[in-house]
């Protein structure tokens, strides 16, 4: 009797302390990611806000009430450099995000596109990879396609009657671009009313 009082007075003690353990690893990633974010910046209006390095520009254009564009470029710093935008428009075609997805890549000829399911805070969203080349030709120059081509992904999310477009490129010509630290910057995406 005594024997089994004591397994189970360890197992107890070895589940609390697992859970304890549990709680303080979790607590330090969250610290740790807060400190991540520490010196970047913080873009904010009315609908959303996110995160993004301070050594990067960040530029915006308005073209009506609810239509604007947001671009964040390198700096000549970087070596690799980042080109990443966020587009809000209304969808006055009701479109869903499966019909997005589909006519991406059908304004300029594009190649090998590929089409996943993801969220953007808790929004539902569809990522579009797809290779993009340009739709005129320069006939003076054989690398013309190649040197303007390039591999870009597209993000949509849907939300109050409102199409979030975010692009940026992975690759243009022989240049990588920091698409690791665009996913970053989507990842701190969030919108301030539900």
């Amino acid at each position: 009797m005594k024997a089994k009082s004591i397994i189970i007075t360890i197992l107890a003690l070895a589940i609390v302390g697992t859970m304890v353990y549990a709680m303080a690893v979790k607590k330090q990633d969250s610290e740790s990611e807060s400190k991540k974010y520490e010196s970047w910046k913080t873009h904010e209006n009315a609908e959303f806000e996110f995160k993004y390095p301070d050594n990067l520009i960040l530029s915006e254009k308005t073209y009506g009430e609810e239509r604007y564009q947001i671009n964040i470029k390198s700096s000549e710093s970087l070596t690799l450099p980042i080109d990443f935008a966020i587009e809000v428009r209304p969808n006055t075609e009701k479109q869903t995000l499966q019909e997005l997805a589909d006519s991406s890549g059908t304004i300029t000829p594009s190649s090998n596109k590929a089409i996943e399911e993801m969220k953007i805070d808790d929004f539902e969203a569809k990522r579009i990879v797809l290779d993009s080349h340009p739709s005129d030709l320069d006939l003076n120059d054989p690398d013309y396609i190649a040197k303007n081509s390039k591999n870009i992904t597209i993000v949509y999310v849907i939300r109050k009657n409102l199409i979030y477009s975010f692009v940026w490129i992975n690759k243009k010509y022989k240049q990588n671009y920091n698409s690791v630290l665009s996913e970053t910057i989507l990842n701190t995406f969030d919108f301030k009313t539900r």
